[in-house]
């Protein structure tokens, strides 16, 4: 009776212990590596809510900017691969891996799944004189007129010394501490102009005007607004595309488990409604397909980083 009751016991302890250890078992982290408020900020905001819907657990947001994302994508290459530290990594960690910023580059993450493309566009403010792209390129010959980004090595900052490559313009390239922070810079009239995510001028159209989309054509957002291809100008990144990671060496059920999250939140009619709203265009990407596109994306940053001389 009691070897019967034992086993029991056994049994039921080695029961209770799968459980315990079924993932996710308490609070997970994401890292965003930008300051709070702005594009990528937002969205990691966003998406942590409606993974808690899925995942059964919360998502505590852990703001860690600096280095272009590297400061806070070397912190989440570094923490055990357990699935409870996530990073929202992207097109910023390509940048920052290419030059440098990070330990590793960005295809040795364990890259879970990508989100969406966010189109990048050039602004000023309301009240500036210049009313259309071709008007502000002529002036940077004329003055010094300053284009601001989120930050020395962040794709913003690409797509700042790439515009001027492209167009023959000569913008005084700004860096600035996160996307918030320069867009008050803009609006404070320290600067002229700068690159923003689409999603970024989102409740600020009284105090900015796009002049420019980077994208290959117009946005459902800004029809008015032309694109870089309405110019010829090529080799000019797009918009900050965005994805889940985490260190390397994460177990395959707990990939499964995040890929199988998220996939529902991209198919979530709120997400997708809200996703619209800004503009967001869904390109949602696992597997094989998203290891390529990493690899494929360093090769074009690479290229870009070497044809405008920041080597």
């Amino acid at each position: 009776m009691f070897k019967k009751v034992l086993a029991l016991t056994l049994v039921s302890m080695l029961l209770l212990s799968g459980l315990a250890m079924a993932y996710p078992s308490r609070n997970i982290t994401m890292v965003i590596p930008f300051s709070p408020g702005g594009a990528t900020d937002v969205v990691g905001r966003q998406l942590a809510q409606f993974m808690e819907k899925y995942l059964g657990t919360r998502l505590i947001v852990d703001n860690r900017p600096g280095a272009g994302s590297g400061i806070g994508m070397n912190f989440v290459y570094n923490q055990r691969p357990n699935g409870y530290t996530l990073g929202l990594g992207g097109a910023h960690l390509v940048v920052s891996s290419v030059q440098k910023a990070t330990q590793y580059p960005a295809h040795n993450f364990d890259n879970i799944a990508r989100l969406n493309l966010d189109p990048f566009v050039l602004a000023v403010r309301t009240d500036s004189p210049y009313h259309t792209i071709e008007e502000l390129i002529a002036a940077t010959h004329e003055q010094v007129i300053s284009l601001g980004n989120a930050g020395s090595n962040t794709t913003t900052y690409m797509v700042s010394a790439a515009l001027n490559l492209s167009s023959g313009s000569a913008f005084n390239i700004v860096p600035a501490d996160g996307g918030a922070q320069m867009r008050a810079f803009l609006i404070g009239g320290h600067i002229e102009a700068g690159i923003f995510s689409q999603s970024e001028l989102l409740g600020y159209e009284e105090d900015l005007r796009p002049l420019l989309v980077m994208s290959d054509q117009r946005t459902v957002l800004h029809p008015e607004v032309p694109s870089v291809a309405e110019f010829g100008w090529k080799d000019i990144p797009e918009g900050s595309w965005r994805m889940i990671t985490a260190p390397p060496g994460l177990a395959e059920d707990v990939k499964a488990t995040l890929i199988d999250a998220l996939e529902k939140v991209v198919n979530d009619p709120e997400w997708l409604a809200w996703s619209q709203s800004n503009g967001f265009i869904e390109q949602f990407l696992v597997g094989e397909e998203l290891d390529q596109y990493v690899r494929d994306q360093e090769v074009l940053f690479r290229d870009l980083i070497a044809a405008i001389g920041l080597n």
